[in-house]
């Protein structure tokens, strides 16, 4: 059950942590085994997510307010 709440509260806060740009071209976020897989339909914009991997789990971490995810993963 807490897996679902965290996917539900990613999916909730991804806005308000992220640019416009990164918004606008993510088309999917899954949960599985405390990796977060982001789809994004931008080859420019997942090279800087690819590159900010580390800095974008630390974020979604802290608004998670607990060290829950593990790694992320863009596609």
């Amino acid at each position: 059950m807490k897996h679902g709440n965290h996917a539900a509260m990613i999916r909730q806060i991804w806005p308000s942590l992220f640019n416009p740009l990164i918004q606008r071209h993510t088309k999917e976020l899954r949960l599985s085994h405390r990796t977060l897989y982001v789809q994004v339909d931008s080859a420019v914009v997942r090279q800087e997510m690819h590159l900010a991997r580390a800095q974008i789990r630390t974020r979604l971490n802290e608004a998670l307010g607990e060290d829950y995810l593990k790694e992320v993963v863009i596609r």
